[in-house]
């Protein structure tokens, strides 16, 4: 199979698992609850009655539940080894270029809205308040202007420079890392249907458990 699918196939893995954990954290799975109606006690010549509570969801079987943990965690390791071979043999680093480009990818968007600032003034009418002595020597307030300047304290060009540059990179590396996943083989057979729905694979695995 193709890496895409490879990553694909560790996604449902991965889901299924967290199938398996619900299922294993659920009390209502683990548990039987029995009812013991003690009529006699409360009244003489009565029957006691025992009722089993019903879990409110379908109950699997706890064995069976542990064995599929154990198959889904030996498919994960199996898929994550051949995964880790197939990028062993290409000519660059996959992780570190999808780590890499995920960096860049949040970088660029606060570059261009450096890129995009200007210097710039405000005039505000009457914004400031002051206060002085009349003639006849009486506290007195009075209103001014304030012009607010903002100056860029960086160049913008070099900015700019720097982010053209990261998006060619990141453009560059992105089609890099799409290829590779169109193109690099994984040597890897799944037990079961990766494209399959999660419900029925989950129930085909507790079949076989």
């Amino acid at each position: 199979m193709k890496l895409k699918e490879a990553f694909q196939a560790q996604n449902k893995i991965n889901s299924l698992l967290s199938t398996v954990s619900l299922h294993l954290e659920d009390g209502r799975q683990l548990k039987q609850v029995t009812e013991k109606h003690l009529k006699g006690k409360a009244l003489s010549g009565l029957a006691d009655e025992t009722i089993d509570q019903e879990a409110d969801t379908d109950r699997y079987d706890v064995g069976k539940m542990l064995q599929v943990c154990r198959d889904l965690l030996a498919e994960k390791a199996k898929l994550g080894t051949a995964i880790g071979k197939a990028k062993a043999g290409m000519a660059f680093d996959f992780d570190v270029a999808i780590d890499t480009n995920r960096s860049r990818r949040r970088l660029i968007p606060i570059l261009s809205a450096m890129a995009s600032l200007k210097d710039s003034h405000s005039l505000r009418r009457s914004a400031g308040t002051g206060y002085t002595f009349n003639k006849d020597g009486n506290q007195v307030e009075y209103l001014y202007d304030i012009d607010y300047i903002t100056t860029i304290r960086f160049d913008r060009n070099k900015v700019r420079a720097l982010l053209k540059t990261m998006q060619e990179e990141a453009n560059e590396l992105s089609l890099q890392i799409d290829k590779a996943q169109l193109e690099v083989e994984v040597d890897y057979q799944p037990s079961f249907d990766v494209n399959g729905d999660d419900t029925i694979i989950f129930d085909e695995l507790m079949a076989r458990a």
